[in-house]
């Protein structure tokens, strides 16, 4: 290829690569002193659309980062609504099944309205267990397993004669 024929046209989109091709073209006829030239003061222009690119590059990759952020944002948000909903529906049949058994086994009722929902309550909404939470349980439901009525003594078996003394 000399410079005597045309240049092909531009297969690239970029329109710089392009004014650069139809640049060649005009200064193809003119000795190389003046072809440099041209191509010298073509040099500052295409720098600054490559600075441009490059901030529009990076602001692209900021904005994409940004929105990924906050999907990720909602997503944790809809995870914390969902276990509050949970946790308030599983206070409400704990707190509803405790009355429901208040008349009959009072310590039923006071293991599912006492620390067990408070312990459960506090791992669903704060997101936390301390060891001291099952210390507590565990004291309750022992206290509780123990809070019965006395036991009664024995009667002696009755004979034919009645008790025997």
């Amino acid at each position: 290829m000399s410079l005597e024929e045309p240049l092909p046209a531009a297969s690239d989109p970029d329109p710089y690569t392009a004014a650069a091709h139809r640049v060649a073209e005009q200064w193809a006829e003119l000795d190389p002193e003046k072809f440099d030239l041209a191509l010298k003061a073509l040099e500052p222009r295409s720098k600054r659309a490559h600075q441009f690119r490059l901030r529009q590059l990076a602001m692209q990759e900021v904005a994409a980062k940004l929105a990924a952020d906050d999907v990720i944002a909602k997503r944790h948000h809809t995870y914390q609504m969902t276990n509050l909903i949970v946790a308030a529906m599983l206070s409400l049949a704990m707190l509803g099944g405790g009355i429901y058994v208040a008349p009959t086994n009072i310590w039923l009722a006071l293991g599912l309205c006492g620390p067990s929902l408070l312990a459960l309550m506090k791992v669903f909404v704060l997101r936390r267990s301390d060891a001291s939470d099952m210390r507590n349980l565990g004291r309750f439901l022992g206290n509780a397993g123990n809070a019965g009525p006395p036991p009664q003594p024995p009667s002696p078996p009755a004979g034919p004669g009645g008790p025997i003394p």
